[in-house]
C-alpha cells in the first residue's frame, strides 16, 4: 500500500512538472470584432517558444485564409524571460464579401533547440463584415405621381417640330466638326509615326517617378498614375479596352485574349492591389509601392513587340 502511494505522487509530480513547463503558447486574435467591407483586417498570432526555438512562419504567398485576402505580413521577436521569447507574426487581409466568416486556423512549423521538429495551428477567428449601406437605403422611394398639364396641341406641335430641326441642324455640325478633327489626327498620324506601347509606357513611367508621391505620402495618386499607365499599355499591346473598366471585367476579357495564364495572373494581382488602396483605404508600405512599380517595369519589358531588326537578330542567333 506505501508503495502505491509514492507511484501515484510520482505521477502526480511528473504531471505538474509538464503543466508547469509548456514548451509552446499559441494565441490568436484581430483587431476588430466587426469591420465593414473592404476595410483592412490585422491577424495577430503571438507564440511563446524557449530561446534558440527556430519559428517558420508561412510565406505572403504560401498562406491560404481564403476567402480573404493576404495583404502583406510582418514578424516581430521580443525577449519576455530568460529562457522564452515571444514572436509576433501580423497578417493584414481584407474580404469583399460581406456576412459572418471565419478566418481559418493555419500552419507553423517549429524546431526546438533539441533538434525537434513539429508544427502547431492558430486558432480559427470569427468576424463580422458589414455593408457600408445603412439598412434604410435597402428599400426602393416611392415612384412620384405623373405631372398633369393642360396646353394647346398646336402651340405643343410647333415647339416639336422646330426643336426637331435644331437637333437636326446640330448633330449635322457635330458631325462636320467630328470629321474635320479626325481628317486632322489622321493627317498628323500619318506625318509622325506613333512610338511603340512600351516607349510611351517607359516614358510615362520615368515622369510619375519625377513627381515624388511616395516622398510626399500621396500613396492613392501614385498608384491611380501608375495603373492609368499600365492600362493604357496593355490596351495598346493586346488590343483590350482597358481605360474605364473594373478589375473583373478586364479578368473577363484577359481570357479570350493571345496572353499566357502567368501574364494574365500578373495582370490581375497588381489591379487588385490597385483597387485597395483606391477604394478600401489601404495605405502600403513605401517598400511594397516601389516593388509594384518595378513589377510594372518589368512587366512592360517582359511583354513589348520587338521590332523588326530585333526580330532578325534573334532569329540568327537561334539559327548560330
Amino acid at each position: 500500500m506505501r508503495r502505491l502511494s509514492w507511484v501515484i505522487l510520482g505521477l502526480f509530480w511528473c504531471i505538474a512538472l509538464n503543466a508547469m513547463s509548456v514548451p509552446i503558447e499559441i494565441t490568436t486574435e484581430t483587431d476588430v470584432n466587426a469591420i465593414t467591407v473592404g476595410e483592412p483586417i490585422k491577424l495577430t498570432v503571438k507564440i511563446t517558444v524557449p530561446e534558440e526555438t527556430r519559428i517558420l512562419f508561412p510565406s505572403k504567398a504560401d498562406l491560404n485564409i481564403d476567402p480573404f485576402i493576404v495583404l502583406e505580413t510582418e514578424h516581430h521577436v521580443s525577449k519576455i524571460a530568460s529562457d522564452r521569447v515571444e514572436e509576433i507574426f501580423i497578417v493584414t487581409t481584407s474580404i469583399s464579401q460581406t456576412g459572418n466568416f471565419e478566418i481559418p486556423a493555419f500552419e507553423i512549423s517549429y524546431e526546438m533547440p533539441s533538434g525537434e521538429k513539429g508544427t502547431v495551428n492558430t486558432e480559427p477567428v470569427f468576424i463580422k463584415i458589414i455593408s457600408i449601406l445603412s439598412e434604410s437605403n435597402n428599400q426602393p422611394k416611392d415612384i412620384k405621381a405623373p405631372l398633369t398639364f393642360k396646353a394647346r396641341w398646336m402651340y405643343i406641335m410647333g415647339v416639336l417640330a422646330t426643336v426637331i430641326v435644331l437637333c437636326i441642324i446640330l448633330i449635322y455640325l457635330i458631325f462636320w466638326m467630328l470629321k474635320k478633327i479626325s481628317r486632322k489626327k489622321l493627317e498628323t498620324k500619318l506625318r509622325e509615326p506613333e512610338l511603340p506601347a512600351d516607349v510611351v509606357a517607359l516614358k510615362a513611367l520615368e515622369a510619375l517617378n519625377s513627381k515624388q508621391y511616395l516622398e510626399k505620402r500621396d500613396i492613392k495618386q501614385f498608384f491611380v498614375d501608375l495603373i492609368e499607365i499600365f492600362k493604357r499599355y496593355l490596351g495598346k499591346r493586346y488590343a483590350i479596352v482597358m481605360l474605364e473598366r473594373t478589375t473583373g471585367e478586364i479578368k473577363r476579357d484577359l481570357s479570350t485574349a493571345v496572353i499566357n495564364n502567368s501574364e494574365a495572373q500578373e495582370i490581375i494581382d497588381i489591379l487588385q492591389l490597385a483597387d485597395y488602396v483606391k477604394f478600401a483605404k489601404y495605405r502600403p508600405a513605401k517598400a511594397i509601392c516601389q516593388e509594384t512599380f518595378e513589377r510594372v517595369r518589368q512587366f512592360i519589358l517582359k511583354t513589348r513587340e520587338l521590332s523588326l531588326s530585333e526580330n532578325i537578330q534573334s532569329i540568327q542567333q537561334v539559327v548560330k
